[in-house]
């Protein structure tokens, strides 16, 4: 409906006219194939859950998350592709610290997690000191911080984009460890931003976050200008007030790909139409009461988004079915969690999706039993 939305341009504050959600009846995912996995007990949270996942130089998931109830960002490292099992481990426990962590694995090939320490305001970063992240060295980057988006930059060395108290901060990690970084400004921003980055075929960065003023909310995309991001250009792909996390990945057409949900809790994915996503189109997937998102791009080259529901709905996923992701496959995987977090999606060595989620103070891992998500029959 709206394919043409950055183009023709609408009444914001009107109203979006979403399409009914179209998600599948939800069913036993484990008869469907879907392997469900509660890799952590956590306890009472004390907190918002956070977690991210990327895969290891050693073919495993390395999953980094917020234990809510203790203040401490932990590590997982998957025994298997289907992650049926995993080593646990306390990385950092200086106060309160994990939330808001995103995991990129280094030149080095190992993990580098970005995260927001509560307790003193900061942006740190601890660099995996081995595969499995049994231990790590922690690192204040920025005495501001919060919601963070790290990436690996075509020079080998972390990129992370964050909200700080001027809005949306981008620091370029001076070497592997990220034992120092170089800290630019690159946009003004109003409300709470919750970046997140990719690195585009043009080598640079690409940044999604909302921008929420009153009289003109919309979506941004920042398109650094060297691989530092010293600075950015801004473009608007979509003007429309939406909840503040948004998720971006770099589809197979080379262009970025971002999951968003409008104010009504509706899902859609914005196609940028060039590298710098000055202007794009959206689309609504067909799904609602959207707490949380995450998107990557599957073994086919489309957009794979995973999505908790509110009202105890459950885990989707959402499979594109072009490029430009006009419409998706709706699958439930997990159909009746108690949603306490965020959820974050990568495809494994086996080309299967593998899903990270909280289930109330539980943290989950889902192994899809395709490509594309959608259950064999």
């Amino acid at each position: 409906m709206f394919a043409a939305v950055a183009a023709a341009g609408f009444a914001v504050l009107a109203g979006w006219a979403a399409p009914a959600a179209s998600g599948q009846q939800a069913r036993n995912p484990q008869s469907e194939g879907f392997a469900l996995t509660i890799l952590d007990r956590l306890g009472d949270s004390g907190g918002p859950a956070d977690t991210s996942v990327s895969i290891g130089a050693d073919g495993r998931a390395l999953i980094s998350y917020y234990d809510g109830s203790k203040g401490d960002l932990k590590v997982a490292h998957c025994r298997n592709n289907a992650c049926k099992g995993a080593s646990t481990t306390v990385i950092d426990q200086v106060g309160d610290v994990g939330r808001w962590n995103s995991i990129a694995i280094g030149a080095d090939g190992l993990g580098l997690v970005s995260f927001y320490d509560a307790t003193n305001g900061d942006l740190k970063v601890a660099h995996c000191q081995n595969a499995a992240c049994t231990d790590a060295q922690s690192t204040t980057i920025d005495t501001e911080g919060g919601p963070s988006s790290i990436a690996v930059g075509t020079d080998g060395l972390g990129l992370i984009a964050y909200e700080g108290s001027a809005g949306l901060r981008v620091a370029h990690c001076s070497d592997l460890d990220c034992s120092t970084a170089a800290i630019s400004i690159v946009d003004v921003v109003e409300g709470d931003p919750h970046p997140s980055i990719a690195i585009g075929t043009d080598g640079l960065g690409l940044i999604s976050y909302a921008n929420r003023t009153e009289d003109n909310p919309r979506l941004d995309v920042a398109h650094c200008t060297d691989v530092a991001c010293s600075t950015a250009t801004i473009g608007t792909p979509v003007p429309a007030f939406l909840e503040p996390v948004t998720s971006i990945t770099i589809g197979g057409d080379g262009l970025g790909l971002i999951s968003a949900a409008d104010i009504d809790s509706n899902l859609a994915v914005t196609h940028c139409s060039d590298l710098a996503c000055s202007t794009g189109t959206f689309s609504y997937l067909g799904i609602d009461l959207v707490r949380a998102a995450s998107i990557t791009t599957g073994a086919d080259g489309l957009g794979l988004v995973s999505t908790v529901k509110g009202d105890a709905q459950g885990l989707y996923v959402a499979h594109c079915l072009d490029v430009t992701c006009s419409s998706a496959t709706s699958t439930s995987v997990d159909p009746s969690i108690f949603a306490a977090g965020h959820t974050s999606i990568t495809v494994g060595v086996d080309t299967f999706p593998l899903i990270t989620y909280y289930d109330d103070s539980d943290l989950k891992v889902a192994h899809c039993p395709s490509s594309t998500c959608v259950p064999r029959r």
